[in-house]
């Protein structure tokens, strides 16, 4: 008896054993995804359950002395697709293609991307982006974005410089203080939320975007037209190479 019960002893000691080491390599394995891996199963975790995107800010407007526009940024939206909500892509292309002035099929060649997320087309007009949101269609959505232009053309091209497409200052006065006229961008959620839940159609606005500020110049548009148009004249008269102001 005394003999049985002691086997009895040593199994349930090993048993025991065995669910402590067990329980330690869980407790271990645990610790390590949670520390060492954090940041990159945080970072997969939003790539599998979320989509953020920037939400790219209003330029601050360049004026001449007496207020004249010499650079300002007009509204605009882009177009995006998430794929795998789009069960019909060539519907949606097809609904897509008067809005975007795009013919449907390279439309669907866009939407049928294995990414999660993708670009339509960026930069359209504001009619254009409430008809499609009107349309209501799967896995298409609309974010605000801003247009640079400059209402005057040319007019002191050489000191106001220009954006790229990323709107950020590539030369002169737009390069010089890009900082202060980008502004600071936003941030939107699209897909779905770190609880699942679909976020189907338009963006959350986790962000507003903060417009850029304004700059004065000292010059004056008037007159800055008068003198670039008597030195062509000139450069155009004497044959000369080049002319600068």
């Amino acid at each position: 008896m005394t003999e049985s019960v002691s086997r009895y002893r040593s199994r349930a000691l090993v048993l025991t054993g065995c669910l402590v080491l067990l329980l330690g390599a869980i407790v271990v394995r645990l610790g390590y995804l949670q520390i060492v891996r954090h940041d990159d199963l945080a970072r997969l975790a939003e790539r599998q359950y979320s989509k953020t995107i920037p939400l790219r800010p209003e330029r601050g407007p360049i004026l001449d002395r007496n207020g004249y526009a010499l650079a300002v940024s007009a509204p605009v939206e882009s177009v995006y697709a998430l794929p795998g909500k789009i069960a019909d892509r060539a519907a949606v292309a097809a609904a897509l293609a008067p809005h975007l002035g795009e013919r449907a099929r390279d439309i669907e060649q866009r939407l049928a991307s294995d990414r999660p997320f993708v670009w339509v087309k960026v930069k359209i007009p504001p009619v254009a982006a409430e008809a499609i949101r009107t349309a209501r269609l799967p896995g298409i959505g609309t974010v605000p974005e801003a247009l640079r232009f400059y209402p005057s053309r040319e007019l002191a091209a050489q000191i106001l410089g220009f954006v790229g497409r990323d709107d950020r200052g590539l030369e002169g006065i737009e390069l010089a203080h890009d900082k202060s006229l980008a502004g600071e961008a936003g941030l939107a959620l699209v897909e779905r939320d770190a609880l699942g839940r679909e976020m189907t159609g338009q963006p959350t606005i986790l962000k507003a975007p903060t417009p850029g500020t304004g700059l004065v110049l000292t010059i004056d548009a008037t007159v800055q037209y008068l003198a670039e148009r008597e030195l062509e004249a000139a450069w155009r008269s004497t044959g000369a190479k080049a002319a600068w102001s």
